[in-house]
């Protein structure tokens, strides 16, 4: 992509969202976590101050009067969130609250916990302000235990599963976020979330790996597996996992709605415990300096993301796609992959094919053919008669 192209995306970038590290501990010690891989993060305070917490507000009341937002999301996210005191959250959103009398704009919260602390208290804050809550869990108890214990390294299954029953008892709705074990049948997985915790709504995540990393599992079998299962027993009742919706639209020419396939940039302003104003986390497991902006709440306007170097390296890195992928023809559906897979130290960029490439190949093409066969059996022969 052109520098002037770039630099009218940016001019005309208003993204209506920020990722908010309130913590950086966590009560588990999962063996694939994203953020505890990289070491550097260990420097970064265990919590967000009220000094940095003050500041961000104020940046972000500076910022939806400039660009006339009139919706802003806050995905609050650790380490594990709920180690921020309750009473923090509550003070917090009651600004914000503040902030929504004197601009017009609707601030939308969500969280991204293990479950382990929830009760009642905070369940009764999440109905309060109407929080989006994801929990992550990767499956029964068995699965669940193989990369998601305690600090101690202890089964966390209980602890979490307790904190989904309070969600229910609350009548708090949910979504579900697992990390796919390509050692564990698919269907294990799906009939768990569905038939034992009963949700709607969830997501298997692809394991997170650069191109540098030789242990990075084949995935191809378990994603056709696991969307051929879901096709044909949950799909018709309106089950969704987020990674088939996405491919779906995005093969039906729709736009893509996460970042991990489809074409797009990768800008989602991430602002960790320390202040700092840095692109999405997921990039931890790159080099971290990838992640360097030189921003500050407690310094700098969240509208000059888009003046600086970095954010636009990323966005012209994830926008810009390596030359085995333009010859591709699933350029666009798959668009390289999730940015952070396709980093390599050897090339110290992004111009890279995903470490999955091949795999994606496989999924993408294997939902294709699904979709152009479910397209054939409804298209009716020309000149059929619609009568009876």
């Amino acid at each position: 992509m052109t520098l002037s192209a770039l630099d009218y995306l940016f001019e005309q970038w208003a993204p209506g969202s920020l990722i908010l590290k309130t913590t950086n501990v966590c009560t588990f010690k999962c063996k694939y976590c994203f953020w505890f891989r990289n070491k550097t993060v260990l420097k970064l305070p265990d919590l967000l101050s009220e000094d940095i917490e003050d500041a961000l507000i104020q940046r972000v009341k500076t910022y939806v009067i400039e660009k006339h937002l009139r919706k802003f999301k806050i995905i609050f996210h650790g380490g594990e969130p709920l180690l921020w005191p309750l009473y923090r959250y509550g003070a917090f959103i009651e600004k914000m609250n503040k902030l929504k009398a004197e601009t017009g704009c609707r601030f939308c919260y969500s969280i991204q916990t293990n479950g382990s602390l929830i009760d009642d208290t905070w369940a009764e804050l999440f109905k309060k302000y109407d929080f989006a809550v994801g929990v992550s869990i990767d499956g029964p108890r068995d699965v669940q235990n193989i990369n998601r214990r305690t600090l101690e390294g202890e089964d966390s299954y209980e602890r979490v599963i307790k904190g989904i029953n309070c969600l229910k008892r609350h009548n708090i709705g949910f979504g579900i976020l697992a990390v796919a074990n390509v050692s564990v049948p698919p269907e294990k997985v799906v009939d768990f979330f569905v038939k034992d915790l009963n949700v709607k709504q969830f997501d298997i995540l692809i394991p997170d790996f650069t191109c540098d990393d030789k242990d990075k599992p084949s995935i191809s079998s378990y994603y056709t597996s696991l969307y051929d299962y879901w096709i044909s027993e949950y799909a018709q009742s309106g089950i969704e996992i987020r990674l088939f919706t996405n491919i779906i639209n995005i093969l039906l020419g729709n736009a893509s709605n996460t970042e991990c396939l489809g074409y797009g940039p990768m800008v989602v302003p991430t602002v960790d415990t320390n202040g700092n104003i840095g692109p999405t986390d997921t990039l931890m497991i790159t080099d971290h300096t990838n992640r360097e902006t030189g921003l500050n709440v407690l310094r700098n306007d969240l509208s000059e993301i888009s003046k600086n170097n970095k954010f636009r390296w990323i966005m012209q890195q994830a926008l810009t796609l390596p030359e085995k992928c333009k010859q591709c023809d699933l350029c666009l559906a798959c668009a390289g992959g999730y940015l952070p897979h396709r980093w390599s130290n050897k090339t110290k960029d992004f111009q890279n094919p995903s470490a999955y490439c091949d795999d994606l190949k496989k999924l993408i093409k294997h939902i294709d053919v699904f979709l152009m066969k479910d397209v054939i059996r409804h298209v009716k022969p020309r000149g059929a008669s619609s009568l009876n």
